[in-house]
């Protein structure tokens, strides 16, 4: 199992909500289970999420990251608590600090993130058409609608942009 995720979602980002559900979706795709709220009571294999508003809030969190939980905060506090959370993380591990400018994610529909996973996995444009059962031009649209979506220049560009976005493999409610 991979590390679990550390990430402050400062409140202000008019996509919180969205980067929210993402990380939660991300946790659990990945094998974690969500907690909600700061419990003392870790377990390996958990994921808490909440709210931090204060330096209680704050000191709760970073101690289930010490524990080996992983993190999801919502940070609604002042500045200098977010800035103490975020730095505190950080020392524990890679944290993703999703601030006021920050996008969210790509969304990428499930038919594309078939695609990308299957050329990950060595076949060619073709061979992924024939084993999702899609004419090669549909298969070709949608990858061009990948690439656009993601931002990319070329495919392996899309794919190294959606693993490091954690976006191959996994579900998608469309």
């Amino acid at each position: 199992m991979a590390a679990p995720p550390l990430v402050v979602i400062e409140h202000d980002n008019r996509e919180a909500a969205a980067h929210l559900a993402d990380w939660r979706r991300r946790a659990v795709h990945a094998g974690f289970r969500l907690v909600d709220g700061w419990s003392t009571a870790l377990r390996p294999g958990t994921v808490h999420t909440g709210e931090v508003v204060d330096d209680a809030d704050a000191r709760l969190a970073v101690r289930a990251a010490i524990g080996g939980a992983g993190v999801i905060a919502l940070a609604r506090g002042p500045r200098d608590v977010i800035d103490r959370l975020v730095e505190d993380l950080r020392r524990l591990g890679t944290t993703a600090h999703v601030t006021a400018g920050t996008s969210p994610p790509p969304r990428l529909t499930a038919d594309e993130r078939a695609i990308l996973s299957l050329l990950v996995e060595g076949l060619t444009l073709g061979e992924v058409a024939a084993a999702l059962g899609l004419p090669r031009r549909t298969a070709d649209r949608r990858m061009a609608s990948a690439r656009a979506a993601l931002g990319a220049r070329g495919t392996v560009d899309a794919i190294a942009k959606a693993r490091a976005l954690g976006l191959l493999g996994m579900p998608y409610e469309e």
